[in-house]
């Protein structure tokens, strides 16, 4: 799908999944040589290698508007680590995409002899973040025999899809829920001790008064919880034994 409403001019009821060869052989190969191409705004430039988390990303594009199965598409430049370091850097935000596999051919459907590029798979990596893991990116690039000047170059522009991983939201959501439950708890040294019964007479209410305090003191701290419970809650006549020992029997 379009990955900004506001300025992508699909038809209503269109929504933009493109195939692995379209990505590369239209509208990323008219992209890098400077050509026009219909719907141009469906895919923006945007910055996957800079300051700016994926998620932050993936919101101010309209992808928590998408629906099931939709993705995000940007154009993005490759960085490299340093003007002595030709490596491409792959840091975003406070992470890293982390690459999981060496690349995928994409050939042209009509000459299979014909390859288009290659497409890598990488992950958000954070081990810091209850984000991690939950971010894809599948990175595209031209071949070299179609890339114009500079095939080596790691400042050019690779077309990159960005999508939720579902995989990755357990993790998420384990994580809120311990932000939820994991808060202070009082320590038994420093809790109000209940006031604690020594009779039995004083539990039931029989021979006596009960000496309950305040409303939070009323907890009982009774060791023979079974006749306790007999005698308090039954309708019937308590256990025997329990009479037989409440009567001096």
């Amino acid at each position: 799908m379009a990955p900004c409403e506001s300025v992508v001019n699909l038809p209503v009821g269109f929504i933009f999944c493109p195939r692995d060869d379209q990505l590369l052989g239209y509208y990323l190969l008219n992209k890098d040589s400077g050509k026009p191409f219909q719907y141009d705004n469906v895919i923006p430039e945007m910055d996957l290698y800079g300051k700016i988390e994926p998620w932050d990303i993936w919101h101010e594009y309209g992808g928590h508007n998408l629906a099931k199965g939709e993705d995000l598409y940007f154009f993005t430049k490759l960085k490299s680590l340093s003007d002595k370091d030709s490596r491409v850097a792959r840091t975003i935000g406070s992470g890293t995409w982390k690459g999981e596999n060496s690349g995928t051919t994409v050939s042209d459907p009509k000459n299979k002899k014909n390859n288009l590029g290659i497409w890598k798979r990488f992950h958000y990596e954070n081990p810091k973040s209850v984000q991690d893991g939950c971010w894809i990116m599948h990175e595209y690039s031209l071949h070299s025999s179609l890339v114009k000047p500079k095939p080596n170059s790691t400042n050019r522009f690779v077309l990159c899809r960005i999508r939720k991983n579902g995989r990755g939201k357990k993790k998420l959501r384990t994580a809120e829920e311990d932000n939820e439950t994991n808060n202070p708890v009082q320590s038994q040294n420093t809790r109000q001790r209940p006031q604690q019964l020594t009779s039995l007479s004083e539990a039931t209410g029989i021979g006596g008064s009960v000496p309950f305090g305040s409303e939070e003191d009323q907890v009982l701290n009774f060791t023979d919880y079974d006749s306790l419970y007999h005698l308090i809650n039954c309708d019937d006549v308590p256990p025997q034994s329990s009479t037989a020992q409440f009567m001096g029997m």
